[in-house]
């Protein structure tokens, strides 16, 4: 019998959700436009921002999911306009630029799930499987101090 040597298991190396999180996540005010978000989300290279209203506070989350389909349902392409041509009426060289002003707030995910630094990583790992979640957002009194996404968990998973 031959026998089969196994991969070492792998261990989730963090005791407790802030040994998982991320620090100071950006945020998004409400009244943001889609393609100003994109392109931030693009430029920081982040998938998921939690919103927040005028006082600071948490009111919901958007995704590059988010985007993608009210990109899909308006049908004009986020983050770069589309030029029209209008032949007869405008002069040689000049555009119509049609712009979507849709703000993150229209299309965000009301709601933000959330945890404290102090739940157990078991427990973290645990709620983005049970809500079927990519990002848990870390709060203390009410501000966002933190995100946990699955690429933080998977960063901690070692032999």
């Amino acid at each position: 019998m031959s026998s089969v040597t196994r991969p070492p298991r792998l261990t989730l190396h963090a005791d407790t959700a802030a040994d998982l999180m991320t620090d100071n996540p950006i945020s998004v005010p409400q009244d943001a436009t889609v393609r100003d978000t994109l392109s931030m989300m693009l430029d920081r290279d982040v998938t998921a921002a939690p919103v927040i209203n005028d006082a600071g506070r948490p009111v919901g989350v958007v995704t590059v999911t988010d985007i993608l389909v009210h990109e899909r349902e308006v049908g004009l392409p986020v983050g770069v306009s589309e030029r029209v041509a209008v032949t007869g009426r405008l002069k040689d060289g000049y555009e119509i630029e049609l712009a979507d002003h849709t703000t993150v707030g229209e299309i965000m995910t009301a709601g933000v799930f959330s945890t404290t630094k102090d739940r157990s990583a078991a427990e973290v790992v645990a709620d983005l499987l049970r809500y079927k979640i990519h990002h848990l957002f870390v709060i203390e009194q009410e501000v966002i101090v933190g995100v946990i996404s699955l690429s933080d968990v998977l960063r901690r998973l070692k032999p």
